[in-house]
């Protein structure tokens, strides 16, 4: 598996059972990878069989094959703001828009999940910042091994993961913190 960004990864591959195709970012907007996403209701297979993906936000119980994560691991030159001579298919940390997409989950996978700030690449480019998890690093860390993570706000500031004690809103079990570099592992539950 290659690399998916600067703000997640897999700690442990997920095997075929946990990959699902025939999926398609169907939201507003790219969806950063490794952020949770799931199938609105009522959704139906679009032209090409594949069902709608969009951003979860809030806490919500997830749902076996219809909730997860997704990934995009077909880069090609014609996506806009990707220059395939100046980026390298890890530079896309997202799905873009109207795209195919893998969804990921299932209790075998672990991942980790990271936030970043604004950063500067010797004056060439800028990446934006983003807080995967909220209450995460900083000066007071609010996440601790053990804890349950589900949607949260949805947002680049405000986290895409949040802490939660509902074990029924609960996708992640968090199995590491390190506040110092603001990462965090954690466990599908589902």
């Amino acid at each position: 598996m290659g690399t998916y960004g600067r703000f997640g990864d897999f700690l442990q591959s997920p095997r075929p059972e946990d990959r699902l195709g025939r999926f398609v970012n169907g939201d507003t907007v790219n969806i950063p990878m490794f952020t949770p996403v799931h199938v609105p209701g009522g959704s139906h297979l679009d032209a090409n069989g594949q069902l709608p993906l969009v951003r979860a936000a809030g806490a919500q119980a997830p749902v076996k094959g219809f909730s997860g994560i997704a990934i995009f691991e077909n880069p090609t030159p014609d996506i806009p703001g990707l220059d395939p001579v100046l980026a390298a298919p890890d530079d896309l940390d997202y799905v873009p828009l109207g795209r195919p997409c893998q969804l990921v989950s299932g209790d075998y996978v672990r991942i980790r999940l990271i936030n970043i700030g604004t950063v500067d690449f010797y004056g060439q480019r800028e990446y934006a910042a983003r807080e995967m998890v909220a209450g995460l690093g900083g000066a007071t860390p609010a996440i601790t091994e053990g804890d349950m993570l589900t949607p949260g706000v949805g947002s680049d500031v405000a986290g895409y993961w949040a802490k939660t004690t509902d074990a029924a809103d609960a996708w992640l079990r968090v199995t590491g913190v390190y506040n110092d570099s603001s990462e965090l592992d954690a466990q599908f539950l589902f």
